[in-house]
């Protein structure tokens, strides 16, 4: 019996499915990393040239470590936006 991705609790993102697994070893294909971190498979092509992100070629594929992935992100997590706080109205005598 074949089960959905979506049974299985899977994420389906731009056509690709990717398993739910806390293996940091497991590789991803740029375009999985992409979906999970929500950004370009070109962003993360410039990340893996810059040495920002390791990656190595397999096959026609670049992959990326998962481990790996989550700490470029934790590397480069944009902070919360700070709260707007209104400037003081200056008086005019």
């Amino acid at each position: 019996m074949t089960m959905l991705a979506e049974e299985r609790g899977a994420a389906v993102r731009g056509g690709s499915v990717i398993e739910p697994t806390p293996d940091a070893d497991e590789r991803l294909t740029l375009r999985q990393a992409a979906a999970l971190l929500g950004t370009s498979t070109n962003a993360l092509q410039l990340a893996i040239a810059r040495g920002a992100l390791p990656a190595r070629r397999e096959g026609r594929y670049w992959v990326v470590r998962r481990g790996d992935l989550a700490a470029y992100r934790a590397r480069h997590a944009t902070p919360p936006p700070r709260p707007r706080t209104k400037k003081p109205q200056s008086r005019t005598p």
